[in-house]
């Protein structure tokens, strides 16, 4: 659990009803607090892990992201199955999970 508490400003996005938010803030400020408090909340409130998407910049944002999310949950399976990952990652995901069954049924031509 957190140990220190939000801002106004991080309340407000960790106690948001929005389906999505997006986050602009300088280096230091308390997004990655505030973006894991927002999804220990959803989580436990029931919005179901493998449905929340975290995009960060960089894979060292992201696997920053992804430690404080398993801390906060602690080994909850929970962790490991929200998506944690650079823009390019999710993208790739996205092509990997949402494209399997379309290429079942589609004949792919390239040179």
């Amino acid at each position: 659990m957190a140990l220190r508490s939000p801002t106004a400003e991080q309340a407000e996005v960790i106690l948001s009803n929005s389906d999505r938010l997006c986050v602009f803030a300088c280096a230091g400020s308390g997004k990655t607090f505030t973006l894991v408090q927002r999804i220990v909340r959803l989580v436990k409130e029931g919005t179901l892990p493998n449905k929340i998407a975290a995009i960060t910049f960089t894979n060292l944002a992201a696997d920053h992201l992804r430690r404080e999310l398993v801390r906060e949950l602690g080994d909850h399976a929970a962790a490991t199955q929200i998506f944690a990952g650079t823009i390019h990652s999710f993208c790739h995901h996205l092509i990997q999970t949402c494209t399997a069954d379309l290429l079942h049924e589609t004949l792919v031509l390239s040179d």
